[in-house]
This record gives C-alpha cells, sequence and structure tokens, in this order.
C-alpha cells in the first residue's frame, strides 16, 4: 500500500488538479488510501473512523445505497455477507494512481481508478473500477461524505 501512496502523492505534485496547496491536496490522498488500506486489512474500526455521520456509499452491490451513521457499517456488513455467499475468502482493493484530487476550502474530491481482486473457490476474480470520494474537513481530518464505486463486473 506505501506503493501506491507514494504514486499518488507524486502524480499530485507532478500534475496539480487544484488550486488549493499541495499540502491538502496530499492529505486527501493519504487519507482515501488509508481508508482503503483499511478495509484490505479488515480493521473495520479503523475504516469507519474515515466516514462523515451523513455519509452516503453506492456501489454494485445490493442494496447499492447505503447513508446515514451507519452508511459504513452497514456496507461493510453487507460486502461481508456478499463474499461469504459467494465462497470469497479474501477481497482486495488495489489503487491506481488518483486520476483527479480537488480541494475547495473544507471540501474536496477524489477520483481514484482501482482494481478489486476476489479470491474464492479456487479462482481469482478481478474488477477493474473507479472510486469516487466527496470529503469534508471536519476537526482537521477529511471524512469521506461520498463514495462511490462503478466498474465492470468481476472476472477472472
Amino acid at each position: 500500500m506505501k506503493h501506491v501512496i507514494i504514486l499518488g502523492l507524486a502524480a499530485l505534485v507532478s500534475a496539480p488538479t487544484t488550486a488549493a496547496p499541495a499540502a491538502e491536496t496530499e492529505k486527501v490522498a493519504i487519507s482515501i488510501a488509508s481508508f482503503v488500506d483499511s478495509v484490505n486489512k479488515g480493521d473495520a474500526a479503523t475504516a469507519l473512523t474515515h466516514f462523515a455521520p451523513d455519509a452516503t456509499i453506492t456501489e454494485d452491490l445490493a442494496p447499492f445505497r447505503w447513508h446515514g451513521p451507519e452508511a459504513g457499517s452497514d456496507w461493510l456488513t453487507a460486502m461481508q455477507k456478499n463474499g461469504e455467499r459467494m465462497g470469497i475468502s479474501d477481497i482486495q482493493m488495489t489503487l491506481a494512481t488518483p486520476t483527479q484530487v480537488l480541494v475547495e476550502g473544507d471540501r474536496a474530491y477524489e477520483a481514484v481508478p482501482g482494481v478489486v481482486t476476489l479470491t474464492g473457490k479456487g479462482q481469482r476474480l478481478h474488477e477493474t473500477g473507479t472510486l469516487t470520494f466527496a470529503l469534508e474537513k471536519q476537526k482537521g481530518d477529511w471524512k469521506i461524505v461520498l463514495l462511490a464505486w462503478g466498474g465492470a463486473a468481476a472476472a477472472p
């Protein structure tokens, strides 16, 4: 995960996409990378600290939308149950370099391509897509107010 953060930060420094100080765009990218790393490790408690109380999550897993104070935990539970149903033993998200990071005051946006690798029942499947985030700075920390995943269906 450390190499993903370094690649993302290098891209931010070499191709700034916002008038905000580079330090703030770096903080946004680091916050998102930390969130994904926590999810990959199965550390739900840490992952949930990244969400704002009014977060909305949209992704290709029924019921497709979660909102409010329990959005993060309900989404993680839905992913776990779906994995169990499918016989998945491991789910990992690998982030690429963010395609865009924008910061305006206490609001931010990040779009980052990624690959989800699912392992189970003797095979590995991959989903390629984009994670899109809207964030809000709360008490000095960037919190996720919107997380959306969009991409192709899992395939070998």
